[in-house]
């Protein structure tokens, strides 16, 4: 049975420009639910090098880094020791050579809140975007994150109240952000199918050379990268490369302090932010007690999307489901594929809240509802994906899944 274990991305402390200790963070991040969480202070591996990555409380603490340039063109980068190396990558480094670079080592590379903007000039507040949109071989995008929007709404007339109520009427990942996300994941007609890199149906135990060929009683979660075909490992399945883009979201948490009215506030506290954006891990068995096993189990769902992210301040998403099955009776879940025969294929959605689901294939809406369950007959090969909103405003949001041609 899938064990949903939540989580947070993109986490600054004292080792950058944050104000928590790591075992503050941790504490937060407990008495918000989390399992684990993913630091990422600026162009510093310190945490791991002063021992701090490991397991506090009950919580698993990973270190990675944000990769940041001084004017854009951020990214979180995550991974086993011997992908992040003993230092952060040189910042002055073009954004697609990095790219490359930690791609080669096997890091996890998420560009970071690309579609940054500011509504009204901050100067204390400039908006770090990513520029280079023709970009390829990243493994994700950061599609929602929490600061950038809270600072995308802020005006000096404004400032005291979203100080107050940061979280209040997020508006989502923008289009524009999600479009490329979509466009990203599109598959290419008639490239072959992903290649290994060890899910459970991998290289070491492929049954068949198709997936066409898979036993009836495939496993339900076969992964979108679990079954070699032919063609090499590199070549593109999708517009963004040979593997699906995955989509995180981020807190992107300081703990700013400010003094104002005779006393030092709190803005963004880890402990608010914990509550807030969750990314939701889809894992065989709940996490390993030692460090070592549970960070690469974090690590690889991170890598093969197997995932969902939501916004807890509208309830919490433990339990969304999101899953798509074929004629011959193979299901998968996020960042799985299906190939896409003449038989067709069934997407379905189950959400522990009643909310407003929608059902996309390649960013166009096929299917929607308002209530716990949809099911939508897939029209053709493409990525699908499911959007959830409550209350008006956007909830969750899965991985895609693939169906191939």
């Amino acid at each position: 049975m899938t064990h949903h274990s939540p989580g947070a991305l993109h986490i600054h402390s004292v080792f950058s420009d944050g104000t928590g200790t790591l075992e503050e963070i941790a504490r937060d991040a407990r008495r918000a639910g989390l399992e684990w969480i993913g630091m990422t202070d600026h162009n510093t591996l310190a945490p791991t090098y002063r021992g701090f990555e490991g397991i506090h409380g009950g919580v698993v603490v990973i270190v990675g880094y944000e990769w940041t340039p001084d004017d854009g063109d951020h990214m979180l980068v995550y991974g086993e020791a011997a992908a992040l190396g003993t230092e952060p990558l040189d910042p002055t480094l073009a954004p697609a050579e990095a790219i490359g670079i930690l791609g080669n080592r096997g890091a996890l590379t998420h560009i970071a809140h690309p579609d940054e903007r500011r509504g009204v000039a901050m100067p204390s507040l400039p908006p770090y975007p990513w520029h280079d949109w023709q970009v390829r071989g990243m493994r994700g995008i950061e599609l929602w994150n929490f600061m950038s929007e809270w600072a995308e709404r802020l005006t000096p007339r404004n400032r005291l109240l979203h100080a107050l109520l940061p979280g209040t009427g997020l508006r989502g990942p923008s289009d524009r952000v999600l479009r490329w996300w979509d466009d990203l994941n599109r598959p290419v007609a008639g490239a072959p199918f992903p290649v290994a890199h060890g899910g459970r149906v991998g290289a070491a135990e492929a049954p068949a050379d198709s997936p066409a060929d898979w036993p009836a009683d495939a496993p339900a979660d076969s992964r979108a990268d679990a079954v070699p075909g032919p063609g090499g490992s590199d070549e593109p399945r999708f517009a963004g490369g040979a593997r699906l883009t995955v989509g995180v979201s981020g807190t992107d948490a300081h703990a700013f302090r400010v003094r104002a009215f005779g006393r030092t506030w709190t803005i963004f506290p880890y402990l608010q932010v914990f509550r807030a954006f969750t990314n939701y891990l889809l894992l065989d068995e709940p996490l390993p007690a030692d460090l070592e096993p549970a960070r690469s189990a974090i690590l690889r769902a991170i890598g093969e999307g197997r995932l969902y992210f939501a916004n807890r301040r509208l309830g919490d998403a433990l339990g969304l489901e999101f899953t798509a099955g074929d004629s011959g009776g193979r299901h998968v879940g996020s960042g799985g594929w299906l190939p896409w025969k003449s038989g067709g294929a069934q997407v379905r959605a189950a959400s522990p809240l009643p909310a407003s689901l929608r059902i996309l294939r390649d960013g166009e809406e096929i299917a929607r509802t308002h209530g716990r369950t949809l099911a939508a007959d897939a029209p053709g090969p493409g990525s699908y994906r499911v959007e959830a909103w409550r209350f008006g405003e956007p909830w969750a949001f899965t991985n895609p899944i693939a169906l191939l041609s």
